[in-house]
């Protein structure tokens, strides 16, 4: 059983598991589930910058005038955030 003893073991297991995420492939996300992991992509609309959360399998979830509220429907629906560039 891995146990992450010190504070420095659960920062290095939260970056490696972002790391892991980030590096994924559009089949490897929707192999993950469209329960478990969200995009933000940003936009405009009439004008003004939106901010669209999507899941996984580009379905899109909200969209929202600033990243804030996007980030916390995503954490309201308890899925992770995926920052993709």
């Amino acid at each position: 059983m891995n146990t992450l003893r010190t504070p420095d073991d659960k920062i290095r297991a939260v970056l490696m598991q972002r790391s892991a995420l980030r590096q994924m492939t559009c089949e490897q996300l929707l192999r993950l589930g469209i329960s478990q992991v969200v995009y933000l992509k940003s936009g405009m609309c009439d004008g003004e910058m939106v901010f669209l959360l999507y899941r996984a399998d580009g379905t899109p979830i909200v969209a929202t005038d600033n990243v804030d509220a996007a980030i916390e429907a995503a954490a309201d629906r308890g899925l992770n955030f995926v920052n993709l560039h």
